[in-house]
């Protein structure tokens, strides 16, 4: 049986890396542990973006490590 992977969490997160000017693969690494955990990786974008928006820097969910 084959699985789909939905990579818009990778797409967006990387985005918001290069708009921050860190590492691409800094967010894609980011959202694959978040999706390893069981989530869906989106908090990676969200957090990427209230950084360059000059918000919170990003940190990670209760209950990640």
């Amino acid at each position: 049986m084959s699985q789909v992977t939905d990579f818009r969490a990778y797409e967006t997160a990387r985005n918001q890396a290069a708009r921050l000017g860190i590492p691409r693969t800094t967010a894609v690494r980011m959202v694959a542990d978040e999706r390893r955990a069981g989530r869906t990786g989106q908090h990676v974008a969200g957090q990427l973006r209230l950084q360059a928006m000059g918000g919170a820097r990003p940190t990670t969910p209760p209950g990640g490590a």
